[in-house]
């Protein structure tokens, strides 16, 4: 299964949690609706209306109120949630108890939880995952969550990085991974949101019964909750008498304040119930949502490393650990479709499991499994000393081979899949990385330098220029933190300078908004400093203003602007006709084999001079089709791959352009980029 039929599924997906959703919110708004009528029913406190027409379920006045409250309560559970978790995966990450992982070279179990994340996102062509340790958890456990690719946070518990060998912690990040790939984050965190809707009812009852504790017992509350009462007590004025009608006595309908009293207990109660029948259905819709998905995810996780010793391990250890993979947070049975194994015991007899039975998953990786588990004993939550260095094993770097022919239907085949060849390449790659680049790209002072230092001119009078604007310009930490790096940045090669950026990009997103606008600011001053824009500069600014951008300003990918390819086939020749002169190929034969792909828009696309191709004009195009729906986008970059590979290799320029445009369109890099 490929990226876009994965997305595909997940839509198919979302239709089913839509329907199952709705089907959940009916059943619930019937229940509170009959609550409330059998309350009013049952303490006398009727209006007139029903009194008059003998009617116990039925009031013009009151039905409707009840079914939109019902409705609202619900939607108001939803909508809060959402929007506490509308800064994506590492919102979900900081509920849960994460703490961001930062490069700590006293910490080498830490280094090698953001070796594996990031060798995994460059191998895969998505930007790197902000990564989270949970500090807390003994257990063996992890989670990918987040709206997009942009905003996705992976989050490990200090158990599995304590207690899993290399080979199994890749595994582990490898099964997240394909989550992140296969589109289950949006599903996920949308679901959060849906069920704390279904949820509320419970909440609601809840708070119902404390209001009443409150009130029936002051002294008790007082000592309970910390209050301060007033009086000695509730007085029960009138009787009520079950279902009397009597107007007569304490004070208006129902027996006064008795019957009211007496209608927040029951109505109280009646909500608790519902809230726990709302609770099962929730459970329900989660395992619904999330049981298979788990099978498809650990199968793409051995695919991946071809070491079904890895993710095997890590349930083998899962099963004979104490504490197994449960979790102590006090959000982690909501977010439990989330994680990589179940997060609590209690299953109402496995109907309501998030994850299939260990052993089956076990069997499935393993099938000469015999049911046995490993002892391991749980490790404390606390920091390893600086003497523990034995962690990380020395790896085996990749043999030179001559560069494969370059074939276009491969490079979209293979977008989104995770393969162990890409995998070695990218450990190759930032292993040749200089360490204290490395390391200064997990510091907020130090990811700043690092991307200053890419958009430098090679010399000359424009990077001596470049140099006196951040010196004047930047924050003086931030310059002099790249006066030191220099020497080590200079040793970066061309085919670096991306990766480098995308380890910085996570850190970056912990700016302060004004540091924010001050480095936004001093990247168009480098850029414009020498007064033209190159494709490695357009690179940058797309990639790093578009994933910070989204975090800092608010620009959130709406629904798409754009239903028909037609409607941008303006667009669509800008943007073919710029990546057609880049490299030393035939414009005209990669402009054809561009049109190749184009279907019944061929005709109208047109090679448009060089000149009419400038960035200012690429910029607005590649923006106006990133606004588009997922198919269209798909068409335009396949187009674009065609084009580039005319001659079955890709010149600098064209890696450059290809990576900002699958970036702007939201979509995995070609692992050849």
């Amino acid at each position: 299964m490929d990226f876009f039929e994965a997305q595909e599924q997940a839509k198919k997906r979302t239709v089913l949690l839509a329907g199952l959703f709705a089907t959940v919110v009916v059943i619930i708004t019937a229940a509170v609706y009959a609550a409330v009528f059998f309350t009013l029913d049952l303490t006398g406190l009727t209006t007139d209306y029903m009194e008059a027409r003998q009617s116990r379920w039925f009031d013009p006045s009151l039905t409707p109120l009840v079914i939109l409250s019902s409705l609202g309560i619900m939607a108001i559970g939803s909508l809060v949630r959402t929007y506490q978790l509308r800064e994506g995966g590492s919102s979900v990450a900081l509920m849960l108890g994460g703490e961001l992982v930062a490069d700590r070279p006293d910490d080498p179990k830490m280094q090698r939880l953001l070796n594996v994340v990031e060798e995994m996102a460059i191998a895969s062509g998505v930007p790197v995952p902000a990564t989270y340790i949970l500090p807390e958890e003994t257990s063996i456990n992890a989670f990918a969550a987040g709206h997009s690719l942009d905003d996705a946070a992976i989050g490990v518990t200090r158990g599995a990085v304590d207690q899993l060998s290399r080979d199994e912690l890749q595994g582990v990040v490898a099964h997240e991974f394909s989550h992140i790939l296969n589109g289950d984050m949006k599903l996920n965190i949308r679901l959060l949101g849906l069920l704390n809707g279904i949820l509320m009812f419970y909440v609601l009852g809840s708070i119902f019964w404390r209001f009443f504790f409150y009130f029936m017992f002051p002294s008790q509350a007082d000592r309970r909750y910390g209050g301060s009462s007033r009086g000695g007590g509730v007085y029960f004025g009138g009787s009520s008498g079950g279902r009397s009608r009597n107007r007569g006595g304490g004070g208006g309908k129902g027996g006064g304040g008795g019957g009211i009293i007496i209608a927040i207990v029951v109505l109280s109660t009646l909500l608790v119930v519902i809230g726990l029948i709302g609770l099962f259905f929730a459970r329900l819709i989660q395992s619904a949502i999330s049981r298979q998905r788990e099978y498809l995810a650990d199968s793409a996780a051995v695919q991946f490393t071809r070491n079904p010793e890895g993710i095997g391990g890590a349930l083998k250890k899962i099963g004979g650990l104490h504490r197994k993979s449960y979790l102590r947070n006090d959000h982690a049975e909501e977010a439990g479709h989330l994680f990589f194994g179940r997060v609590a015991a209690l299953s109402m007899g496995g109907l309501t499991n998030t994850h299939p039975p260990l052993k089956k998953r076990i069997r499935a990786i393993d099938p000469s499994f015999d049911g046995q588990y490993p002892k391991v004993k749980t490790i404390p939550a606390t920091r390893p000393k600086v003497s523990d260095t034995a962690y990380e094993p020395k790896r085996k770097s990749p043999k030179t081979q001559n560069p494969p022919i370059i074939r276009p239907e491969v490079l979209m085949a293979g977008m989104g899949i995770l393969e162990q060849s890409q995998l070695e390449r990218a450990q190759n790659l930032l292993e040749k990385i200089p360490r204290l680049v490395r390391q200064a790209a997990h510091e907020l002072t130090g990811a700043r330098a690092i991307v200053y230092f890419t958009l430098f001119q090679s010399e000359g009078d424009t990077r001596a220029r470049q140099m006196d604007l951040l010196k004047e310009k930047a924050d003086p930490l931030v310059f002099r933190e790249l006066t030191k790096l220099l020497p080590h940045l200079s040793q970066l090669s061309a085919g670096q300078r991306l990766p480098v950026i995308d380890l910085c990009l996570p850190v970056l997103r912990q700016l302060s908004p004004d540091q924010w606008i001050r480095f936004r600011d001093n990247i168009n001053l480098l850029v414009a400093a020498d007064e033209q824009v190159n494709l490695f500069e357009f690179c940058v600014k797309k990639i790093v203003f578009r994933q910070l951008g989204q975090h800092f300003e608010g620009e959130k990918g709406g629904p798409p602007r754009y239903f028909s390819i037609n409607a941008l086939s303006e667009e669509i020749s800008i943007l073919l006709s710029a990546l057609s002169y880049e490299g030393e190929k035939d414009t005209r034969k990669a402009f054809g084999a561009a049109l190749g792909r184009a279907g019944g828009l061929r005709n109208e696309l047109h090679l448009l001079p060089r000149e009419h191709c400038t960035m200012d004009k690429l910029t607005d195009a590649v923006d106006k089709i990133a606004d588009s729906l997922l198919p269209i986008r798909r068409r335009v970059l396949e187009c674009c791959v065609y084009c580039a590979v005319a001659n079955h290799d890709i010149a600098p320029g064209e890696r450059q352009l290809l990576r900002a445009i699958a970036e702007a369109f939201a979509l995995p890099a070609p692992s050849v980029l």
